[in-house]
């Protein structure tokens, strides 16, 4: 009981502040996000060391935060940055060059999983936690992703309650034995159709997502890519042979434990919603 109290109470603050962040200054935003994704890939390359896998850190760090600051500054200085994600592209190139570069000289063993490793976060954690503010303030839509985070929250806590109650076939039983098909199932149909009422809330009218179908459409993308990314984050933990990703959030684990569904889903919705834009432009 005393752990289920923890858990709550540390997943109130979570959601608080994300919250929050969408209504203050977006410089909140930009440094919470920051945070989580230091703190993630802090959590990434522990997990590493458990399998005596050698990322070259400084690497990871450093165009980690770059990647990040290039997708932050195109709000901030749109005439200097006019296409971040070319930008982008080239400092994950760069990422890969150098770390291969790096890994001659040091020479440790795996280096083919050496070198993956070390630019793996730059797509998992760095570019979908710099994609919340770009989105957000470049694109004016800070709405959608707060939507994202909510469909994404109800969407856990209602595949955990069916799954409790009466879920029986387990979805990846190696990786996650808690995750069950019916917890699933029930919980897609339950957040889609409760999704449709983002149609009477003011704060999420927008002009690409605006009917029942698209909204419905719209959340069973972010649930499917979602359920994938905590999986995904499920896998890296087996694989790593720990239970938790950190110790950050008591009763959670780590910030990965917390955020593995938005590394997918954020990405995931983004290119819907931009697919959804174009179509209605034509």
């Amino acid at each position: 009981m005393k752990q289920f109290y923890l858990r709550t109470i540390t997943g109130i603050i979570y959601v608080f502040l994300v919250v929050l962040s969408f209504f203050v200054q977006p410089i909140f935003l930009h440094l919470l996000f920051f945070f989580f994704m230091i703190v993630g890939i802090r959590e990434y390359l522990k997990m590493t060391k458990n399998i005596s896998i050698n990322p070259n850190v400084f690497l990871t760090y450093l165009f980690s935060i770059v990647i990040y600051l290039i997708l932050q500054l195109e709000y901030l200085y749109k005439d200097i940055f006019p296409n971040c994600f070319q930008m982008t592209l080239f400092v994950v190139v760069t990422a890969f060059f150098l770390s291969c570069v790096f890994e001659i000289f040091r020479f440790k063993k795996q280096s083919i999983a050496n070198i993956s490793a070390t630019f793996l976060p730059l797509f998992w954690i760095a570019f979908p936690m710099g994609l919340i503010g770009f989105w957000a303030f470049s694109y004016q839509d800070a709405n959608i992703l707060l939507a994202i985070f909510i469909i994404t929250c109800a969407n856990d806590v209602l595949a955990y309650c069916c799954g409790s109650l009466y879920g029986k076939h387990p979805m990846a039983k190696k990786i996650s034995p808690h995750k069950t098909w019916e917890g699933l199932l029930s919980a897609l149909v339950l957040t889609m159709a409760l999704s449709i009422l983002f149609i009477y809330l003011p704060y999420f009218n927008n002009e690409v997502i605006d009917t029942p179908l698209d909204w419905m459409l719209f959340a069973l993308v972010i649930i499917v890519f979602g359920t994938i990314g905590d999986l995904v984050e499920s896998l890296f933990k087996r694989t790593a042979h720990v239970k938790d990703s950190g110790k950050i959030l008591p009763g959670h684990g780590g910030i990965l434990d917390r955020c593995d569904s938005l590394l997918f889903s954020i990405p995931s919705g983004f290119l819907f919603f931009m697919l959804l834009k174009f179509i209605a432009e034509i």
